[in-house]
């Protein structure tokens, strides 16, 4: 959802409400909303200025200064998807904040790492004794009845942590992990989600090592000699030394249901400096039974777009056949008046033709012509019977309301 707004109109929402209340009337956090007064140089209320006006002292706004850039004075404001979400999610997400802040107790941490008797935890215990980083400094686990994961061998003693707390809390929080080919997968209220602990990398710059600088003077030396000697050269070739490293830096972040979309659920839970992804355990299952809910509210809507889609169809299906079904009573109501316009313009013809010329005058040949066309008419005639109609419609089920036209041929 966009908002867009003036500075003056975004000034006197935050003059007159507090901005945590515009911020989410907005469906922004009141840090954002901070960061575009900031940058629009909209002037805010202080610190405790709500606090005077509810004690009746207001202080006296900041004067608002106009602008004369365009850019500046206009505002566009993009809501969090969060807003976006159905109401059986975002309950949901009210519902285990709720929750996690009535929850006193933490699921007991081991003593020591690697000392569960949880069988994943075992396992992993000696997965990550025989693991050898790969050159980039990182191990990575891929084993269908581990936790995926790509971290440093530093990192290692965590990890069994952090599992060992997964085990403990899942069986709190009636979850389950299930194998798969790419790692355990962690299943909550019936919705089977990937899992990877991963550690992120911080950029260092790059010490170049003995052998990539002497490769690089070999490749200049010998540049060198091909000018010498008029030889064609090029730079394709010329050893590449990285200006940047990637190296872990000790942080460890939890990435949830990898590739689930841009819906505005959290699915990524990292190590900050006030609470370690240790701790994040009980966060982690809240993130995972929202997005539970979230996949069947989307199912749910998916299925509900789905019949109506399909309802649609079947009433333009509905109104084509019908619109098919009235054309070919249309042509059938045609080819009987055409015949007995046909029939009555011979007895006019007839009638004209006698009137002008008696019938006994008449030479054999064109007496035997008259009786014919009398003839000829009465047959056009029988030709739209009741008995020879009624068979035609019938044979058509051309006025049966409910019947399915298959062709488009004429049934005249």
């Amino acid at each position: 959802m966009s908002i867009h707004l003036t500075r003056r109109e975004l000034y006197e929402m935050i003059w007159t409400r507090p901005m945590t209340k515009v911020a989410a009337q907005l469906g922004i956090s009141d840090v954002a909303l901070h960061k575009i007064c900031e940058k629009h140089r909209i002037p805010a209320p202080g610190r405790g200025h709500w606090a005077k006006v509810a004690a009746g002292k207001p202080p006296k706004r900041v004067l608002f200064r106009d602008v004369s850039d365009p850019l500046v004075d206009r505002i566009l404001i993009q809501g969090s998807s969060a807003a976006k979400l159905p109401p059986e999610v975002q309950e949901a997400r009210a519902k285990v904040k709720a929750e996690r802040e009535k929850r006193q107790t933490k699921p007991p941490l081991p003593a020591q790492s690697g000392q569960s008797d949880h069988p994943v935890v075992a396992r992993l215990v000696k997965k990550l004794e025989g693991a050898k980083a790969d050159k980039d400094g990182f191990i990575r686990l891929t084993d269908p009845k581990l936790f995926a994961m790509t971290i440093s061998p530093a990192a290692a003693a965590r990890a069994l942590v952090i599992a060992e707390r997964l085990m403990t809390c899942a069986e709190a929080r009636v979850c389950r992990f299930d194998s798969d080919p790419g790692g355990l997968v962690l299943v909550a209220d019936g919705e089977s989600m990937t899992l990877h602990l991963v550690e992120q990398t911080e950029k260092v710059r790059h010490k170049p090592t003995d052998a990539e600088v002497n490769a690089l003077r070999k490749w200049e030396a010998d540049r060198v000699r091909r000018q010498q000697r008029g030889q064609w050269f090029g730079d394709w070739d010329k050893p590449a030394i990285p200006e940047w490293d990637y190296v872990p830096s000790g942080t460890l972040v939890f990435e949830l249901d990898r590739g689930g979309g841009w819906d505005g659920l959290r699915r990524r839970f990292a190590d900050t400096k006030r609470k370690h992804l240790e701790d994040m355990i009980d966060d982690v299952f809240d993130g995972a039974l929202v997005i539970a809910t979230a996949r069947k509210a989307k199912r749910a809507e998916d299925a509900r777009r789905r019949e109506e889609s399909e309802k649609e169809a079947q009433r333009r299906r509905e109104a084509e056949r019908r619109r098919v079904l009235h054309q070919k009573r249309v042509e059938v109501l045609d080819a009987q008046i055409e015949v007995f316009a046909r029939a009555s313009q011979i007895d006019d013809f007839v009638e004209d033709y006698l009137a002008r010329h008696p019938y006994l005058d008449l030479p054999e040949s064109c007496r035997r012509f008259i009786d014919w066309a009398r003839g000829y008419a009465e047959a056009l005639r029988r030709t739209a019977s009741p008995e020879t109609l009624g068979a035609k419609l019938d044979a058509h089920q051309l006025m049966d309301d409910a019947t399915e036209i298959h062709s488009w041929v004429r049934v005249v």
